[in-house]
């Protein structure tokens, strides 16, 4: 600090005024100025370009763009936004009628804040559709309601789509069901094939232990691995994300949940992958 003040011979009025620069770069403020900073150095002295490294960092990159445009089509029934693949496209106002139905009934549900439930729909493959539910203090007051111009469900079902094709074992996804109730506020469904199977966290409580639990595990580690070097970055990875599902040669493992997730275009680093673990 003294080198960039010019101060040769520290005396003691300078070092107050040493003493005040550093007490402002403590602050809060000058800490992530100097962090947005170092980012931006880094990346300069790397050779790469701005935005390139970290684009996955924003909620709908170039490449979500064109995953979402080439697997799902879009279309509105009233003030519902639909994004959906192929197979639901010519049932799309039935999908809608048995959703508005699932809203009202008491129906079996399950998940993550019960914010899960079956969905059958003729000649369709059964499905799965998760109601987009807060947590904390904010589902006492909103509950269903989020805020924003690019629906998490719709994110999710992008990235979802992309990890699939960079070789990550995921759920298929299916399609994404946005109700805007106001230009600025929505609810929303996201809707994946049902898989036969349970969470880890089910498997693991399972009195007996089942057998293959070390083919069940090693499933696991394959596919944090796989998703790894598929550079996805899974915010909120843990049992209940984990599901075990039955495959041709035994049971296998499958990533859940990719709403907080991010992508990025190289596979994940040291230091990114232990914030995940």
């Amino acid at each position: 600090v003294a080198a960039f003040l010019g101060l040769g011979g520290i005396e003691s009025g300078q070092w107050r005024r040493t003493e005040s620069v550093l007490a402002f770069l403590r602050r809060p403020s000058a800490v992530l100025a100097r962090r947005c900073w170092r980012a931006g150095h880094n990346l300069s002295s790397r050779g790469v370009r701005a935005g390139s490294r970290w684009h996955g960092m924003a909620r709908f990159s170039s490449k979500l763009k064109a995953r979402l445009e080439s697997d799902f089509t879009r279309s509105r029934e009233g003030a519902r936004e639909l994004y959906l693949g192929a197979l639901l496209v010519p049932s799309a106002s039935a999908l809608v009628r048995e959703l508005a139905q699932l809203e009202h009934s008491p129906g079996q549900r399950f998940g993550n804040r019960a914010s899960v439930v079956t969905l059958g729909l003729k000649g369709l493959p059964e499905m799965v559709a998760r109601r987009g539910l807060r947590g904390g203090i904010a589902a006492r007051v909103l509950s269903q309601l989020y805020f924003g111009f690019r629906p998490r469900a719709v994110f999710e079902l992008a990235l979802t789509a992309e990890a699939r094709a960079r070789g990550v074992p995921t759920a298929q996804p299916m399609g994404a069901v946005v109700d805007w109730v106001a230009p600025f506020a929505y609810r929303s469904w996201y809707l994946t094939r049902k898989e036969p199977g349970v969470t880890l966290w089910e498997f693991a409580r399972s009195q007996p232990p089942p057998s293959g639990c070390e083919q069940v595990l090693e499933g696991a580690r394959e596919a944090i691995v796989a998703m790894y070097q598929a550079g996805v970055y899974h915010a909120d990875l843990n049992l209940h994300n984990l599901f075990v599902r039955s495959g041709a040669s035994g049971p296998e493992v499958i990533i859940l949940d990719l709403d907080k997730a991010r992508l990025f275009d190289r596979a994940l680093g040291s230091k990114q992958r232990l914030r995940i673990q």
